[in-house]
């Protein structure tokens, strides 16, 4: 274990888990997708048609990553507030714990090979990307100080930070944009990155290359999202993507930046959304679970739930990028 922020993880400590009254549901179906219910105190399964199949019982879940064979990481409050610390749980296909970890500063897991978990850990000054695999090694990925928000694709990785952005690419290679205004969003394309940005009055939609050459860039301003979700921004199909504004509108843009379709799905805040290989969208309110086909044409959803933090698809097998071990390398491009 190496690096400066992954000082923050610990050894195997106490389990964090409570058991709450109540069954949990198991073998009801194959799982779709993962909801996290905080104010329910569980996690949930739903089937591709949004059926309830799995629910598992535990304290305050606010993220998680589903991987391969049906398990499931899910990071959650050790305390109340943001200052309470994070445990990070492996829980198998029939919701037994097989790993837990307490964690002081983590965010934003997301599923890495051979049933691990990546996310960033430490605090912003000392921040890394790390691996945790389904035995407990951990494995410090990148040191990225001042990372607040991070994603993956074909392109390599990318990590967002105060004023800039930072690519690591396959073979090693980082590249480093220091950017003007406030960085909101980035989402993966077949061979870069969308990025949303706000500077001045001016909310920017732009197309990145994997070198974090601007290839075209837009003005957004008049779609009316001044009120954005906490993470507003979601892949669509054939490098497009969705602005998720909180009040429930999504707007949907291709892969050169024109407004497409928008669709006004509720009055309940828009807390996140994932989409599907096929353009399927599934955004979340505080309450409900709600489907889009890749038409925009809205699809049966589901709802009932005490306060949803998270919704996460479960991955596809298939082969993705991978990082080789070479010599890091640098290089730095500036723009506005």
């Amino acid at each position: 274990m190496a690096g400066t922020g992954i000082g923050a993880l610990l050894a195997l400590g106490s389990v964090w888990l409570r058991e709450k009254s109540g069954p949990s549901l198991v073998d009801r179906g194959q799982v779709c997708a993962w909801l996290c219910d905080r104010d329910g105190d569980r996690i949930l399964g739903l089937d591709e048609d949004a059926f309830e199949v799995r629910r598992y019982n535990l304290a305050e879940p606010l993220e998680l990553a589903p991987v391969a064979g049906g398990a499931v990481w899910v990071l959650s409050a050790r305390g109340p507030g943001a200052g309470g610390g994070r445990s990070l749980a492996l829980l198998d296909e029939g919701g037994a714990c097989l790993l837990e970890l307490p964690l002081d500063v983590a965010l934003q897991p997301r599923a890495g090979p051979d049933r691990s978990v990546e996310l960033l850990v430490g605090q912003l000054s000392g921040r890394s990307h790390v691996r945790v695999s389904s035995g407990g090694e951990i494995e410090c990925l990148a040191e990225v100080p001042g990372a607040i928000a991070w994603c993956t694709g074909p392109a390599g990785t990318l990590y967002l930070g105060p004023g800039e952005v930072r690519s690591l690419l396959p073979g090693g290679l980082t590249v480093r944009r220091i950017l003007g205004g406030t960085l909101l969003g980035a989402a993966r394309t077949p061979d870069g990155w969308t990025l949303l940005r706000k500077l001045g009055d001016a909310l920017l939609l732009e197309g990145l290359s994997s070198r974090l050459v601007t290839r075209w860039k837009r003005d957004i301003s008049g779609a009316a999202l001044e009120e954005l979700a906490r993470r507003p921004l979601v892949p669509g199909v054939n490098g497009g993507v969705w602005v998720i504004h909180r009040g429930g509108k999504l707007v949907y843009f291709d892969e050169t930046g024109r407004t497409g379709a928008a669709q006004f799905l509720s009055q309940s805040p828009v807390v996140a959304a994932v989409s599907n290989c096929q353009g399927d969208l599934w955004p979340i309110t505080l309450g409900g679970c709600l489907r889009l086909d890749c038409s925009g044409v809205a699809q049966p959803g589901q709802g009932g739930y005490a306060g949803l933090t998270d919704i996460k698809l479960v991955p596809i097998l298939e082969s993705g990028p991978s990082i080789e071990e070479e010599p890091p390398q640098h290089i730095e491009v500036r723009g506005v």
